[in-house]
């Protein structure tokens, strides 16, 4: 059998448990998660192959943090079985992994409710412990860590745009600091397998370059403003804020 056609028999297999699972129509769903986690563990080695290894475990890896949903009970469903998972399977090589799917479920609940702020902090608050949990775990491969470095940095910023029309111009300035320094410690991430051979590096920490220059941007115009405030000479050249960027509401 070819290894494409194997490969793609596995993921098809992997995808109809998963769904049976969603809709409630296995009753050992614990075991069954346990043994889908493992093998998408499996699945993760075998195409680690030293040729494409970082393509490969890049791509299971976004497969993992992306979470494709529809609808936030989904969602606080795979919390929930995630959460469940870690407990019933803790000390386990198994628990990181419950983890930090849990962790991406909980941050994207969190921007889901951002016009809850109450419910939206309480999300916020189990991603950022889920993530640093996961992040105390020793021997994680350099992609785990800059995935959970990036929540981090993910949660601080959504916290600050749910607190943003809370804060002053100074606070507000050194959240948006406090947020960029995070995702900049998320680029110092070190790991071989985060540079390709050719030395470009991971398509994540492009992401996180970009994101720091976009946040950069942003704060200068806080800056602006505070200064004029404060009766102080303006800065020179004010770079504005992409368009994709939030905007802050007068």
């Amino acid at each position: 059998m070819k290894t494409a056609h194997r490969k793609e028999l596995e993921t098809n297999y992997l995808a109809d448990q998963i769904n049976r699972l969603v809709e409630g129509k296995n009753p050992h769903a614990p075991v069954w998660l346990a043994i889908l986690l493992v093998s998408g563990l499996l699945l993760l080695g075998y195409w680690a192959v030293p040729r494409r290894a970082q393509q490969r475990v890049s791509l299971a890896w976004q497969e993992l943090a992306r979470t494709n949903t529809e609808t936030a009970d989904t969602l606080q469903l795979t919390a929930t079985l995630m959460e469940d998972l870690a407990y019933r399977q803790r000390g386990t090589p198994i628990v990181p992994s419950a983890r930090f799917a849990q962790a991406c479920a909980e941050l994207e609940l969190a921007q889901r409710h951002i016009h809850q702020h109450d419910a939206a902090e309480r999300y916020l608050d189990k991603a950022d412990s889920l993530f640093r949990l996961v992040l105390a775990e020793p021997a994680l491969p350099a992609e785990v860590r800059l995935r959970c470095r990036l929540g981090l940095a993910q949660v601080a910023e959504t916290r600050f745009w749910l607190d943003k029309a809370r804060l002053d111009e100074h606070a507000q300035k050194q959240r948006l600091l406090r947020v960029v320094q995070l995702y900049q410690e998320a680029l110092q991430t070190p790991g071989a397998e985060l540079r390709s051979p050719q030395g470009q590096p991971h398509p994540l920490l492009q992401q996180c370059q970009e994101r720091i220059r976009q946040l950069q941007d942003e704060n200068v115009i806080h800056l602006t403003l505070l200064r004029r405030s404060e009766n102080l000479p303006p800065l020179s050249s004010p770079v504005t804020p992409p368009s994709g960027s939030p905007q802050s509401k007068p």
